[in-house]
């Protein structure tokens, strides 16, 4: 027993050591990225951020919103996030970018650790740390660390979420990382909703060891409305902000719902609810049949295509993606096997892996259009199937013990 022990609390020092060196790796990394790496993240996004947190300290605003803020419908949590830094003087576009590589530095870097800790064998470990560290530096996650927008902040926001499906005080964390989410940006929120919802799915299978469909989707639903809470309140409050700027609440119903409908590709929606947006949009790409032109599928399911072509050093980089897509679709594969033979809810793990792998492309199924026009960084959803499917192997492990 005490030998037990002992060996246990071995790993658990490496599992420390090991995530350690994760972090410095990945912090020095990014920083590195930032003085050499001549890649641009979404340089409208960071002007917009940087323009409303200007203002905001300015005093040259109106309940929160910057007067010369380009789009009122953006939530401005990554203008708040500047404003503190802006405040004290901070102006450096460099070592504002360091907020955001902290903060996703951090964040992975607790993934890191809730994942490798589950495993006790050291050769388990290390194919798990290396599976970690081919995901985490794919160039689409560490060359936009960097971002001010969204970008970052909603990537390194993921693994928060799915950590906090376990635990007795899920419900807590997981709305306030979605309220949080619901801030910084709406591209990631339909993506994050289905990737905590295929983990919950396999979660509560494995915990009520019952086939009744409906009691287990019940308590799925359940298990995720925290967060499905957090992001309709920030929604809601950003929508109150709104109509405090404009002095109308139909006003800001209107450019919120018009900037969604041309997103959505309801482009005869969007032209009524906001004729401006509309018509910026159309002129900015003079590509207003666009989506119609094209195979209706193709303009949706074109992210696997946008994925290799926007992918930085095609050659090594895509091996990379690769071989660690194979490995995850081998390990997913062995624990199918496993229940299966011990006839234990191989069906919903099946079913959770198939949404895990849906929820890096529902934002191209829900905005084709907006998925359309920003194809250079919305390819990086694809990134979410990855974080999902890594959640659902630690289920499995932690079920296991």
């Amino acid at each position: 027993m005490i030998k037990k022990l002992q060996l246990k609390n071995k790993l658990f020092d490496l599992d420390k050591l090991l995530t350690i060196g994760f972090f410095l790796m990945y912090l020095t990394t990014s920083i590195y990225f930032l003085h050499t790496r001549d890649f641009k993240t979404d340089p409208v996004s960071e002007k917009i951020a940087l323009t409303d947190a200007k203002d905001i300290i300015n005093d040259n605003h109106r309940w929160g919103i910057g007067l010369t803020t380009k789009y009122k419908h953006y939530p401005n949590g990554p203008a708040y996030a500047l404003i503190p830094f802006m405040a004290l003087g901070i102006n450096s576009e460099i070592t504002l970018r360091l907020i955001p590589i902290l903060f996703s530095s951090f964040s992975f870097s607790f993934f890191y650790f809730w994942i490798i800790k589950r495993f006790i064998k050291l050769n388990q470990k290390l194919l798990l740390s290396f599976v970690l560290v081919l995901l985490f530096f794919q160039p689409g996650i560490i060359y936009w660390t960097k971002a001010l927008h969204e970008h970052a902040y909603a990537l390194a926001l993921l693994p928060l979420a799915l950590m906090s499906i376990e635990g007795s005080k899920s419900w807590f964390w997981l709305f306030s990382i979605s309220f949080i989410n619901g801030w910084v940006g709406y591209d990631f929120i339909p993506s994050f909703t289905v990737a905590l919802f295929s983990i919950a799915l396999f979660r509560i299978s494995l915990l009520k060891k019952n086939n009744y469909w409906f009691l287990i989707l019940k308590k799925t639903i359940s298990k995720i409305l925290p967060a499905i809470g957090g992001v309709l309140l920030s929604i809601l409050l950003h929508f109150i902000q709104n109509a405090l700027f404009y002095s109308s609440p139909t006003k800001a119903f209107k450019d919120l719902a018009g900037s969604f409908f041309v997103r959505m590709g309801a482009q005869g929606l969007g032209e009524k609810y906001n004729p401006q947006y509309y018509s910026h949009i159309n002129s900015a790409f003079n590509k207003k049949t666009l989506i119609l032109k094209d195979n209706f599928l193709m303009s949706r399911f074109n992210i696997l295509i946008r994925f290799f072509k926007f992918n930085p050093d095609l050659v090594i980089n895509t091996s990379s993606f690769i071989i660690l897509n194979i490995i995850l679709i081998y390990i997913l594969w062995k624990i199918y096997r496993k229940l299966k033979a011990q006839n234990c809810q191989q069906k919903k793990f099946l079913i959770s892996v198939v949404l895990a792998g849906l929820s890096g492309i529902t934002w191209h199924l829900l905005m084709p259009w907006h998925a359309h026009f920003h194809f250079f960084f919305v390819y990086r959803h694809i990134f979410i199937i990855q974080f999902a499917w890594l959640a659902l192997i630690e289920v499995y492990q932690r079920a296991k013990k």
